[in-house]
Formats: C-alpha cells, sequence, structure tokens
C-alpha cells in the first residue's frame, strides 16, 4: 500500500527520504497517520527534528506537509546533471525527542 524511509543524520535530526502511498490510497488520511509513524520512530530514537525535502510544485504534498506540523525553513536548487534541476523547499518539524 505504501512504505517511507527514514535516515538519521545525528543523534537529533532525522530526514524522511521517502514516503509513497499507492494513488487509490491517498486522501483517505493513511498519508497523515505515516507521516504521524515517521515522527514517533524519529522521536524515539531521540531526534529534535524531522526534515524533508519536497518539490516546490507539488502543491498537494506541501499542503500535507503543512496539515502535519512542517513549516519550509529553505529553498533549494540542485543541478543533478542532464539538464536536470531539483527545485526543492526543505521543510522542517520540531520533535518532543523521547516521545513516543
Amino acid at each position: 500500500m505504501g512504505y517511507l524511509s527514514l535516515t538519521f543524520h545525528s543523534a537529533t535530526l532525522a530526514e524522511l527520504n521517502k514516503l509513497y502511498l499507492l494513488p487509490e490510497l491517498q486522501g483517505q488520511g493513511l498519508g497523515q497517520e505515516m507521516l504521524v509513524r515517521a515522527s514517533r520512530c524519529a522521536s524515539g530514537h531521540g531526534c529534535a527534528e524531522l526534515r524533508l525535502r519536497v518539490n516546490k510544485q507539488n502543491k498537494r504534498a506541501l499542503r500535507s506537509y503543512d496539515r502535519a506540523g512542517f513549516r519550509i525553513v529553505d529553498s533549494l536548487v540542485a543541478d543533478i546533471g542532464g539538464g536536470y534541476v531539483m527545485d526543492d523547499y526543505l521543510l522542517a518539524k520540531a520533535l518532543a525527542a523521547g516521545r513516543t
């Protein structure tokens, strides 16, 4: 139905690398539940912040992350070669470390 991937960069910072949910299951609150679980996992590992990147044009994802408490903290543009450029926002959410 979907999956997510977290990376722990330090004792206090985690990054949500991937969050995918089958299109036919979107809009049912499952993505929000996945974000809650990612936040709990990061918090349970002692992280004070969870970050992620999202394409600036992905309005649906931006609304979803906003509802989950993420805020834009930076604008990132990266040339990834072959004429492709990643034009993303960096989003972050403060966590209560140690809370499950």
